[in-house]
């Protein structure tokens, strides 16, 4: 019993340590928001409203060399994730965009493809873009959509025609539960699907 008992806190501050080697490496990375501060001016501490860290088009990302142009649009990430959430938001980004990126990159069993309809990549042939963090591609795609796009998908699986309108988009996120349908194409890999909105910060999903 003595041995067993040895054996068994051993065995607990091995795992232990292991997870706080991990938490460790986490916060070690650095941030999307933290490199784009340091690809705008370089300070170390700013307000999150300040001009450093706001994201209102992808140029802002590309121009910091935080995005890669991707030609498939069903792209998985290199973990084999199980997992694929697509996120539609057109308009301007909002300042907390760089916060949701970095919170959804740490949740790396997670693939998040994130429609929009900003500035599209300088390839008009390839519309999909991927998150580089320190030189390596992480597990966020943005993808450029029109209405066009958009209203050619419905139209496919048998949806109304989306018309060309300042309420378009708004329309358009009405159809959420059919996304597995829209973008069958982009979520076939995966064995599990859902939607989500930039508005949140993502814990650990996982735990």
């Amino acid at each position: 019993q003595p041995f067993l008992r040895c054996m068994c806190v051993f065995m607990y501050i091995g795992l232990r340590t292991g997870w706080a080697q991990q938490e460790y490496a986490l916060l070690q990375r650095q941030s999307i928001p933290e490199l784009l501060c340091r690809c705008r001016g370089g300070r170390r501490a700013a307000r999150w409203w300040d001009q450093d860290f706001n994201v209102s088009e992808p140029d802002e990302l590309r121009q910091c060399g935080l995005t890669m142009v991707s030609s498939e649009m069903s792209s998985q990430s290199a973990s084999d994730t199980r997992i694929g959430l697509i996120v539609a938001y057109f308009g301007n980004w909002p300042p907390m965009f760089p916060w949701y990126l970095d919170s959804a990159a740490r949740n790396s069993h997670i693939d998040f493809h994130i429609l929009h309809d900003r500035k599209p990549p300088p390839s008009q042939d390839l519309a999909v873009e991927r998150i580089v963090m320190n030189g390596k591609p992480i597990n966020i795609w943005l993808h450029y959509l029109t209405v066009g796009n958009l209203s050619a998908r419905m139209l496919h699986v048998g949806l109304p025609r989306l018309r060309d309108s300042k309420q378009a988009y708004v329309i358009f996120c009405g159809f959420r539960p059919y996304f597995g349908l829209l973008f069958e194409d982009l979520l076939k890999p995966y064995d599990y699907w859902g939607w989500g909105d930039i508005d949140v910060i993502y814990g650990k999903l996982d735990k």
